[in-house]
């Protein structure tokens, strides 16, 4: 594979990218070897624009661009320019193209919004937009444990259930609703301008989805202890600090009408000294984490794993 270096030469927006948009794992980055915090950068720098293509535009070419990147191979002679990025990633990273297509389903579904209706459905999902980056993290570090990809799934997961959290009233305005019907029988025009009412029940379905979150974090930490110690400390932080997203926002009684929560730098401080702290003496289990039913027909198989690290894809 070449030196990430090299790649991210062809990339130069990665790190800006990171540190505009990406602030909880620009502060992770800084505790991971250089090698590692590149990978990771430009994998967040693809995603992101990806996902803006989905929430920012929505328009006829972003659709025919999204849909042109799932369905055409990447080249480094591609005519796009997010396709050049992904055939350096692959040739010169490992990342598994299979999985980036996963993500790109979700995004494309996106673009049709519909409202999800039960918690299958969120699941289903969050693993489409966000388990997978944790799949394509795995590659990008060369983690085949499956106890380990399973755990980074699962974070991937509750990252994207603090996100829903976080931006439950900003998504409404966007004309779109994450919390599951089952929970919560609110269109996003109600929630976009909630009446009292609304506020107090969306609070509720609020604080499940932070429970449902939290037990996909505590699900995800043993995958940490089969990550090089010299990464492992980073990526606990971001998932640490990550998770304080979500308790600022049970500070607010789930009070998602009152804007977007941020996790303040004394608060990241503390809760890296913590990460630090719970990684002193890591410990791998033999039991896999818990998987939601709803996602195991999207996992790739162990064989393909291992055909990815042999080269094969």
């Amino acid at each position: 594979m070449n030196d990430a270096g090299d790649l991210l030469s062809a990339m130069p927006d990665t790190w800006s990218t990171l540190k505009k948009h990406g602030k909880t794992f620009a502060w992770a980055a800084h505790l991971m070897p250089r090698r590692d915090a590149d990978r990771l950068a430009s994998l967040y720098s693809i995603c992101r624009k990806l996902d803006d293509l989905a929430d920012l535009d929505g328009s006829a070419d972003a659709r025919g661009r999204l849909l042109g990147l799932r369905a055409r191979p990447w080249v480094a002679g591609s005519v796009d320019p997010i396709a050049r990025e992904l055939a350096l990633m692959v040739s010169g990273m490992g990342l598994h193209p299979a999985t980036m297509h996963q993500l790109l389903d979700g995004l494309i579904s996106d673009l049709d919004h519909q409202v999800l209706a039960d918690e299958e459905s969120l699941i289903r999902y969050a693993y489409h937009v966000a388990g997978t980056v944790g799949l394509m993290v795995c590659d990008l570090l060369d983690v085949k444990a499956v106890t380990a990809r399973n755990a980074a799934v699962n974070l991937g997961i509750a990252m994207q259930l603090t996100n829903i959290a976080r931006d439950v009233r900003e998504d409404a305005r966007a004309g779109r609703k994450y919390l599951p019907a089952t929970w919560w029988d609110a269109t996003p025009a109600d929630i976009a301008d909630p009446s009292p009412k609304l506020q107090s029940t969306g609070a509720v379905a609020v604080l499940r989805l932070l429970d449902l979150a939290d037990s996909y974090y505590a699900s995800a930490t043993c995958g940490f202890a089969f990550l090089p110690i010299s990464s492992r400390v980073g990526l606990a932080v971001a998932a640490r600090v990550y998770r304080g997203i979500g308790a600022e926002l049970r500070r607010r009684n789930g009070a998602f009408h009152l804007g977007r929560v941020y996790v303040p730098h004394w608060r990241k401080a503390v809760l890296t000294v913590a990460a630090f702290g719970s990684l002193v003496m890591p410990s791998k289990r033999t039991t896999e984490p818990p998987l939601h039913p709803a996602i195991l027909d999207l996992l790739p198989s162990p064989s393909q794993t291992q055909a990815v690290f042999d080269g094969r894809y």
